[in-house]
């Protein structure tokens, strides 16, 4: 047997098990918990905000809150606000455990409690593997939502899901990935975030 065959016969076994996975790997995929609309404690806010991600497959970005003064001509303060950005990637990885792709969605919002003022969305992609394409946004909402002090400007929630594919030159796609995520910012400053394939 020639290297060249061995080396096209080894590609393909590997192949295969990155189509198909490794043995019993459907039972190891967990259901993405829901977000809790509870509002929490200001202590778990706050280390929710500030502990980063324990989850492997998620990386965050918290920007600090900044404090925004508006002043009229004569240098007097007219209001006051604070702002955040955040940053939540799903991270998805190879077979043997490399990163495939990461797909973030940032949001900045605005608020002066108990009220978000203002808030923007947008998504972006990095450390994309050259077998995978990034096709696009498939899914995009955003709704206010109650969060304290029965005012419906309280929380804005937004989700954001792209769709990636896995296309091997000669043998074809392999495999489709649709990772989201959805961030719930709140007009503390606070935010919950959940993350899936």
């Amino acid at each position: 047997m020639s290297m060249r065959t061995f080396g096209c016969a080894a590609c393909a076994a590997l192949l295969f098990l990155v189509a198909v996975g490794p043995a019993g790997a459907e039972g190891q995929t967990r259901e993405a918990e829901p977000i809790s609309q509870r509002p929490p404690s200001a202590a778990a806010a706050g280390a929710r905000a500030d502990a980063g991600s324990i989850d492997p497959e998620v990386k965050v970005a918290a920007g600090p809150a900044v404090q925004v003064v508006k002043r009229d001509s004569l240098g007097r303060m007219i209001s006051t606000y604070y702002c955040r950005t955040l940053s939540v990637a799903r991270v998805h990885r190879t077979f043997l455990g490399f990163v495939a792709f990461k797909f973030w969605q940032r949001k900045r919002w605005c608020w002066s409690y108990p009220r978000i003022l203002s808030r923007e969305v947008t998504t972006y992609v990095t450390d994309v593997d050259p077998n995978y394409q990034y096709v696009g946004v498939v899914s995009s909402w955003g709704a206010w939502y109650t969060w304290c002090c029965r005012t419906q400007y309280s929380g804005h929630s937004s989700f954001r899901q792209a769709r990636f594919t896995n296309c091997v030159l000669k043998i074809g796609c392999v495999g489709e990935y649709y990772p989201w995520v959805r961030i719930n910012s709140r007009a503390d400053g606070s935010y919950v975030y959940a993350t899936g394939s």
